[in-house]
């Protein structure tokens, strides 16, 4: 393989932080944990414990390798630019643009304009949860950014679905068939709401029960791990209901597992391992996308195009496949594997798939795929963090990956074996480096690890590490926090800033 040129990244002008509503405190100075916050830095939810709830004389939070808080009582508080904020019940989920959140309050589901300052009451049923759930059984998701649909009734064998128009606050019910309702999801795409339901068994409904560790409770802090449990009988039946006609289209266990939804179509594997498309209206006959001899996996999927990509993992020479409605083409770059169902039913149109010296990018927007070399290294690590860019760490030092046109550039900085990150957009968190992908750009570093970051580049965090390193450890970092533009670093970044 022809050797590959790194560059170093020229020295970019400083880049102007965007502006923020404040750079306040956030929070008071008590231990603190981030549950969500808005794209753009407007509202954070953080759970704190404020008061020395177990009486032994001091206030403080230990945190377990599955998320679970010990210690004093953490609680949630939605806090609006900066300040103590307000406590809640619970922080359940926020619209897309980061206009809507739905909170518990008074035991009451509760929706937010964090634009208007206003709320809506949407179900006053007295709702007591399972602390791990934190009322987020009750909502299925948003359509975007026109309809909240979420389930009223305390009762799982008689709760219905609502649609409540965010702009105007109507709202219709939808009917979701006989059965106890368990959940309930939108679709990618907006289009459809899919339930899960328990029938009778000989006359009476099976009491099943699930549990994960990963169930996010009214506060949870960041796992090490995970796991899940269920138990009470043979899965229930899959409806998928369309949300402009209220149409429905019940998946029987024997039809198989849902995978997700894309377009008309619910895609599921059946118990042979076979995938299958299946026309939500009913009409169509099931239409056989794999054979089970493929052992195929899903690995991306673009619902604008309403494509799917699948890799089968069973025949010589594997290769990818691009299913869409021009039919199935075989792409020409093999893949290196993947997980089963890494598509998990999400709009994934620029999937990568990483070999041991290149990465295979996969536009399913435009149809096409192409192979892009890497350095040498043996003891690299390729980081997934943008569909655009890949950050690598390469003889400890940080490389970037352009996507678009394959160039790879030498950032100015040395990052862990395995550093922890989160990003949003383009902007990337590793530790306490902060990277623009898109604008292919190390911005500096920040105090201490990120509890948040802005779309814009801003890092929400302490004053200072927490105690035990870099990474969040036993210790629950204390508050508060403030948002901080990164300070520009070079050589020994992130070890100092300059």
């Amino acid at each position: 393989m022809p050797a590959v040129a790194v560059m170093s990244a020229p020295g970019p002008a400083p880049r102007v932080p965007a502006p923020l509503p404040t750079g306040e405190a956030i929070g008071t100075a008590h231990p603190i944990a981030v549950q969500a916050s808005a794209d753009d830095g407007r509202w954070v939810v953080a759970c704190q414990a404020r008061r020395d709830s177990n009486n032994d004389g001091s206030i403080s939070v230990a945190i377990g390798m599955h998320g679970d808080f010990y210690g004093d009582l953490m609680t949630p508080y939605l806090i609006v630019g900066a300040g103590e904020g307000e406590a809640l019940d619970a922080f359940v989920a926020s619209d897309p643009a980061d206009r809507w959140i739905v909170t518990i309050e008074g035991a009451a589901l509760t929706l937010r304009d964090t634009i208007e300052g206003t709320r809506r009451v949407l179900d006053t049923g007295g709702l007591i949860r399972d602390p791990k759930g934190a009322g987020g059984d009750m909502i299925a998701g948003f359509d975007g950014e026109r309809s909240l649909v979420y389930l009223r009734g305390r009762d799982v064998m008689a709760r219905t679905i609502v649609v409540h128009e965010l702009a105007s606050g109507r709202e219709r019910t939808i009917d979701p068939g006989p059965g106890k309702l368990l959940h309930a999801f939108v679709a990618a795409d907006g289009g459809q709401v899919v339930v899960a339901v328990d029938l009778p068994v000989a006359g009476r409904v099976l009491a099943r029960r699930s549990y994960t560790s990963a169930h996010r409770g009214p506060c949870r802090g960041p796992m090490m791990s995970s796991f899940s449990s269920a138990s009470g009988g043979p899965p229930g039946e899959v409806r998928v209901i369309d949300l402009a006609d209220d149409t429905r289209l019940n998946l029987p266990g024997g039809e198989g597992r849902l995978i997700g939804v894309l377009g008309a179509q619910a895609i599921v594997r059946r118990p042979d391992g076979s995938i299958w498309g299946v026309a939500l209206d009913g009409d169509a006959p099931p239409l056989q996308l794999v054979h089970a001899t493929c052992r195929g996996k899903i690995l991306g999927a673009s619902v604008a195009r309403g494509s799917l990509l699948i890799h089968c993992d069973s025949i010589e020479n594997p290769r990818l496949q691009l299913h869409d409605a021009r039919g199935v083409r075989l792409l020409e770059h093999r893949s290196g594997g993947g997980y089963e169902d890494d598509w998990r039913g999400g709009d994934r149109p620029r999937p990568i798939l990483h070999l041991a010296s290149s990465v295979i990018l996969v536009d399913l927007e435009a149809g096409r795929s192409r192979r892009i070399a890497l350095p040498d290294d043996p003891n690299a690590h390729n980081l997934e963090w943008s569909a655009r860019g890949l950050l690598r760490r390469s003889n400890g030092g940080l490389q970037l990956i352009d996507l678009d046109d394959g160039s790879v550039r030498a950032l100015d900085a040395r990052v862990d074996e395995y550093p922890g990150g989160r990003s949003v957009g383009s902007i990337v968190a590793l530790d306490r480096l902060i990277v623009d992908v898109a604008a292919k750009q190390l911005l500096g570093v920040v105090p201490a690890v990120p509890a948040a970051l802005t779309a814009g580049g801003h890092a929400l965090t302490a004053e200072a590490p927490a105690p035990g390193g870099v990474r969040m450890s036993g210790v629950v970092t204390q508050g508060p926090l403030r948002w901080r533009w990164p300070t520009a670093c070079v050589g020994t970044c992130p070890e100092g800033p300059v």
